[in-house]
């Protein structure tokens, strides 16, 4: 089932640019989907962007042994040093601090979400 914004987004996304208009053309029907958690989500964003994808993965895979379960408290918990360890570099590792502490002290509230423009 596709959300509600899904075809105006794929317009909009394709007649903005050129690329994504061919990908999108490529597989009619096709849509992306969450895991419904927002947190696990910007961290995956976050860790993902490296040099190639099988860095990233073998990042991630380390990331995802190290801060397990996966949730802010236990991010942030997590010491710098062994995050750096798993190949994150400072500017990573201070992002993820950062967005897990918002998610704790409730700055960041996923709740809030489906309400904001």
């Amino acid at each position: 089932m596709y959300p509600p914004y899904w075809e105006q987004a794929c317009a909009e996304l394709s007649k903005a640019d050129p690329i994504l208009a061919e990908i999108i053309a490529s597989y009619p029907g096709e849509l992306l989907s969450t895991r419904g958690d927002a947190f696990y989500s910007l961290v995956r964003s976050i860790i993902g962007p490296q040099i190639s994808v099988k860095a990233a993965e073998s990042i991630t895979q380390r990331f995802m042994a190290l801060v397990s379960p996966l949730t802010p408290h236990m991010l942030a918990d997590t010491p710098a040093d062994a995050l750096r360890e798993a190949g994150l570099s400072r500017q990573k590792i201070s992002y993820l601090h950062s967005i897990a502490t918002h998610f704790i002290d409730g700055t960041v509230n996923p709740a809030l979400f489906p309400h904001m423009t």
